[in-house]
């Protein structure tokens, strides 16, 4: 499940509304994937029965102060807020967390 995590910080020239977002793909921190193989090529005794291999992934939060600054693309913590919840707006809406019944 992809995780987001939203923080207040100060108000500052990389976060203009005071909030700074980061988000990882799972909500673990270490996921197993598979990739479809050849049975051949498989390792794992898993992946030599069914084509599928495993792997270990070990789920960071991004963007990171790894992360390369000049990268292209859309780095999340500079998306407006008003981007960021035209994202969320949807599952608020339909699990019912902006009026919850009282």
């Amino acid at each position: 499940m992809h995780q987001w995590k939203f923080e207040a910080v100060e108000e500052s020239h990389w976060f203009p509304w005071g909030v700074k977002t980061t988000y990882r793909a799972y909500s673990s921190d270490r996921v197993v994937e598979f990739d479809v193989k050849c049975k051949d090529e498989c390792l794992h005794e898993i992946g030599q029965a069914t084509g599928l291999e495993p792997r270990t992934l070990y789920v960071a939060w991004r963007p990171s102060v790894d992360d390369s600054a000049d990268r292209k693309g859309i780095c999340i913590t500079y998306l407006s807020y008003r981007r960021i919840w035209l994202l969320v707006q949807p599952i608020f809406l339909k699990y019912n967390f902006l009026y919850p019944e009282s």
